[in-house]
């Protein structure tokens, strides 16, 4: 999956397709898993051993991306800070203190601070649904997705597309307690014991690729 959206990004590639003999479940079954479709059997499509197979044909094209990832545009980062701060709201606020929360909404008003992220976003049509920021070295400032598109993928389309701009897969953030679970399901680690700063409680996680 990774590799086909790499090739979608840097090349004018619209379509990878793959024909594995139609009697090979275990060969399909990887297909489907890294989001290929089935498309259809090709009848007496090879000549093996002296019999004539089937294959089965599957493609991966650009077009099959429902929520596509992208950096986004200066002008579109007010709409990720305030998808930021609807999502805080419903899912971690409730963990924090009144300090907490208003530490959170003073760092989303830092200009200076929001201007050194690099912001990337996931999209339905032109709504933007999930959003993820980073900062130097390679720490993770911000990960949400809109409510009511939780559990289709779009925080690992995220983090992956993330991962594609640094050559070393090495990632920290601090997570809040809603988010530790996701992040090891991400395949991040628990590097340290809950902290609170400012309010603002966190977990201290690290992602080695």
């Amino acid at each position: 999956r990774q590799l086909c959206e790499k090739l979608f990004i840097e090349t004018d590639i619209l379509r990878v397709f793959a024909e594995p003999f139609a009697y090979n479940i275990g060969s399909r079954k990887v297909l489907e898993k890294a989001g290929f479709q089935f498309e259809g059997i090709l009848k007496n499509n090879a000549f093996k051993s002296g019999q004539v197979l089937d294959m089965a044909l599957y493609a991966y094209t650009k077009q099959d991306k429902q929520f596509p990832v992208r950096r986004l545009y200066p002008e579109e980062i007010q709409s990720a800070l305030d998808l930021c701060w609807e999502v805080f709201l419903r899912f971690e606020a409730p963990e924090y203190s009144e300090e907490g929360i208003q530490e959170f909404r003073k760092s989303l008003d830092d200009k200076e601070r929001t201007r050194k992220l690099q912001f990337y976003g996931a999209f339905e049509g032109d709504n933007l649904v999930g959003t993820l920021c980073m900062r130097e070295p390679q720490h993770i400032g911000g990960f949400f997705v809109r409510s009511d598109y939780h559990r289709k993928g779009i925080g690992r389309d995220l983090f992956d597309t993330m991962r594609r701009d640094y050559d070393k897969q090495e990632f920290t953030v601090n997570s809040s307690p809603y988010a530790v679970d996701i992040y090891k399901h991400l395949g991040f680690e628990v590097m340290d014991q809950e902290q609170t700063v400012n309010g603002i409680r966190f977990t201290p996680m690290k992602y080695v690729g």
